[in-house]
């Protein structure tokens, strides 16, 4: 699950400032097996979160705006 985590900071990585600002959409990452809401770091320029490793995580994307999905 830690690959998973890894893979979805970099997914998000690039678009972490406008995650910052709000424009494009809220992203949450929430431990499942400690029921709690991952709270998100900021250090030079990137945004981080930091989980337990084995731990299964969930990762939630909600829209600001109203989007297409495709695929």
């Amino acid at each position: 699950m830690q690959k998973a985590l890894i893979a979805a900071i970099l997914l998000f990585g690039g678009t972490a400032q406008a995650l910052a600002v709000g424009s494009i959409a809220d992203v949450t990452i929430h431990d499942r097996v400690e029921n709690r809401t991952l709270p998100v770091y900021y250090h030079e320029g990137r945004y981080y979160v930091v989980g337990k490793p084995g731990n299964e995580c969930l990762c939630r994307i909600r829209a600001e705006f109203p989007v297409r999905r495709e695929g």
